[in-house]
C-alpha cells in the first residue's frame, strides 16, 4: 500500500498524469502505480459495469496538465506584457521631454533666456503654456525635476528601472542622468552614455 499511495502515485503524476490514464487501456484496468506495487482494484460486485468513474478519472487526469499548461503560458504572457508596458512607458516619458526641449529653444528664441527657475512650476515652465499642455500628459507631473538660469536649463524624469533618470538640457543632452543647479547652471549629470 505505501508503495502504490507514495511512490506510485508520484511516478504517476509526474509523467503528466500518463500513469492514471494507462488503467483505461490495460487489460486488468491497472494503473501505473498498481503495476509498480503489483497491486489490482477489486470491486466488491465485479458483474456491474464501472466505467463511469474511469471516465470521470481520465477526464480529469487530462484537463489538470492542460490547466497547469495554460496558467504557465498565461504567467508568461502576462510577464512580457508587463515589460512592454513598461518600455512604453519610458519611450513616452522620453518624447514628452523632447517636447519641452523643443519648447524651450521657442521660448529662448523670443526672451533671449530661459529665465531662473527651481521646479517645473516657476520660471519658463510657468509662463508658457506649452510647457503646461505637455506636462499635463504625464501621469505624475511631481516627478519632474526642472531648472533653469538664464543661459541654462535641465530637465529631468525618473525612468521605470529603479534609479535611472531621463535628462534633456540646453547643451543637447539627451539620455541617462539627473538635472541638477550647480554654480548658477543648470544642466544633466549622466549616469550613462548618451541614448
Amino acid at each position: 500500500v505505501l508503495l502504490r499511495e507514495t511512490v506510485g502515485k508520484l511516478v504517476s503524476g509526474i509523467i503528466l498524469c500518463i500513469g492514471f490514464i494507462i488503467a483505461g487501456f490495460t487489460q486488468r484496468k491497472q494503473s501505473l502505480h498498481d503495476m509498480i506495487a503489483h497491486s489490482v482494484v477489486v470491486y466488491d460486485d465485479p458483474s456491474k459495469p464501472h466505467t463511469a468513474g474511469l471516465v470521470v478519472g481520465i477526464i480529469v487526469a487530462t484537463i489538470i496538465p492542460l490547466l497547469a499548461v495554460v496558467g504557465v503560458l498565461s504567467a508568461i504572457v502576462l510577464v512580457s506584457l508587463s515589460g512592454a508596458r513598461e518600455e512604453g512607458q519610458d519611450s513616452y516619458v522620453k518624447v514628452v521631454l523632447s517636447q519641452m526641449r523643443g519648447e524651450a529653444e521657442v521660448y529662448y528664441g523670443k526672451n533671449n533666456t530661459y529665465t531662473t527657475a527651481n521646479n517645473c512650476s516657476s520660471g519658463m515652465f510657468a509662463s508658457d503654456t506649452a510647457f503646461t499642455a505637455i506636462t499635463s500628459s504625464l501621469k505624475d507631473k511631481s516627478l519632474l525635476t526642472c531648472f533653469a538660469e538664464g543661459t541654462s536649463y535641465a530637465i529631468s524624469i525618473p525612468l521605470s528601472t529603479t534609479g535611472q533618470n531621463f535628462c534633456v538640457d540646453n547643451l543637447a543632452f539627451a539620455g541617462k542622468g539627473k538635472a541638477v543647479d550647480s554654480d548658477s547652471k543648470a544642466s544633466c549629470v549622466s549616469s550613462d552614455s548618451r541614448i
